[in-house]
């Protein structure tokens, strides 16, 4: 591109070396100006390099509604994107995405691709036909590895290596662990496309992710991502038989909601969708919902407006990375419902007591990140001092029971008020 290699104001060398300060102090020390000249010449490198790729991102033409332009975006493609249950694999499907991504690469926009498809993939391949589990995790065995070698053909003539990143619930949840993943993804970055995917093959319902919708956005808040795009079978959201192009909030109701079939082997669906879409608004996260056909899937999202686009509203008592985690990692399909008494105690600032809560949906484990209802509609998040089956026990009873239920009390409360999010209306 015209321009890139030449910078057209002069260079504040004094400015380079306080940008690095411990070099400075090293180079200075120094008496040959050779080698003072050659760390300077270093860090001008360098800092030509950032400038280069700075431009480079803002040379890629995104949509007006981003206020700032995405230097990480996360891709989600599902299981009726890319496997057809007669035909197999969709590779056109996959040398579109690969296009549009390579062109993100091109302009250095770093890209994680969310990939489901193994299980549909490994069912047609291995004529699996049982929706039971363990037949289910067969199929994802027989059907990664070869998603993977069609991704890596997709890429190759872009020049661009894949990266095979697996995962499960606890992977998310275990702070060890989900540092060691954010390392990993930023190494990767660098120079290669991360595809992530739940590891079914290994994945039980107490450690399931749920579905890939739910991982991306997990995936988006690990990451950083500054976009999520959701590809799937409409063109966007239709509400009341309306297309919708732009929305400032996600549908908490789904009545008006038109929904569109998903795969016989997938997880998703457009409800899942939307509640993905829901989590990443309330984290800062823009999001776009939109039709994997055509050749530039992803560009026309991005670039040419089509689709659904979905307008961040990061929630305000989000203070700190701890609470912005229990909104990432709350567990699918996993919730409390509470009662009008432990409703009014929670919005003054007080931990949820087990005598507040009137009904428990699992499997979760303790430590896991749940929703909490009231009156059908999510009021907050927070982490569970009990499993779903401990739950289920004390449940409507007062806090002096607790030793009489249970073999093992670990806390007084369910979710105590450190470890909770409340959504504000």
């Amino acid at each position: 591109m015209e321009g890139l290699d030449v910078i057209s104001q002069p260079i504040n060398f004094a400015k380079v070396i306080r940008a690095f300060p411990a070099t400075a102090e090293m180079t200075t020390r120094k008496d040959d100006n050779s080698f003072f000249f050659f760390n300077c010449t270093f860090l001008l490198e360098n800092l030509i390099i950032k400038v280069k790729r700075s431009l480079l991102n803002m040379s890629y033409p995104f949509r007006p509604e981003f206020q700032k332009k995405p230097k990480r975006v996360v891709v989600k493609v599902g299981s009726q994107c890319l496997v057809h249950p007669q035909k197999g694999l969709q590779r056109s499907v996959l040398k579109n995405l690969a296009k549009d991504i390579s062109e993100l690469y091109s302009h250095h926009v770093e890209v994680v691709l969310v990939s489901s498809g193994a299980i549909a993939l490994g069912a047609v391949k291995g004529q699996v036909q049982s929706q039971r589990l363990p037949a289910l995790q067969a199929a994802s065995s027989i059907g990664q590895p070869l998603l993977m070698q069609s991704y890596q053909k997709a890429f190759q003539p872009f020049g661009i290596q894949v990266a095979q990143i697996l995962l499960t619930h606890e992977d998310i949840k275990n702070h060890t662990r989900y540092f060691n993943l954010k390392n990993t993804f930023e190494e990767l970055l660098k120079k290669h496309i991360p595809i992530v995917n739940e590891n079914d093959s290994v994945s039980f319902e107490e450690i399931s992710l749920g579905d890939n919708d739910q991982l991306a956005t997990m995936v988006a808040e690990m990451i950083g991502a500054q976009a999520l795009v959701f590809l799937s079978g409409t063109k966007g959201l239709w509400i009341d038989g309306q297309y919708v192009e732009h929305l400032s909030y996600c549908p908490h109701s789904l009545k008006k909601v038109h929904f569109f079939k998903k795969s016989p082997l997938g997880k998703g669906g457009i409800h899942y969708k939307l509640q993905a879409i829901q989590k990443a608004l309330s984290l800062g996260i823009p999001a776009i919902l939109t039709d994997y056909k055509g050749s530039t899937p992803i560009a026309s999202a991005l670039k040419e407006q089509a689709g659904t686009f979905f307008e961040p509203k990061p929630l305000l008592n989000l203070n700190g990375t701890k609470k912005v985690r229990i909104l990432a990692r709350v567990k699918p399909h996993a919730f409390i419902k509470v009662d009008e008494g432990a409703y009014k105690a929670l919005n003054k600032n007080a931990s949820l007591l087990p005598v507040g809560v009137t009904q428990v949906k699992g499997p979760f484990q303790r430590g896991d990140a749940i929703a909490i209802r009231f009156k059908g509609k999510v009021i907050g998040y927070g982490y569970s001092e009990y499993s779903s089956k401990d739950v289920s026990k004390i449940l409507g009873k007062q806090t002096k029971e607790l030793p009489k239920l249970l073999d093992f009390v670990p806390s007084r409360v369910i979710i105590h008020r450190n470890n909770l999010i409340l959504l504000k209306d």
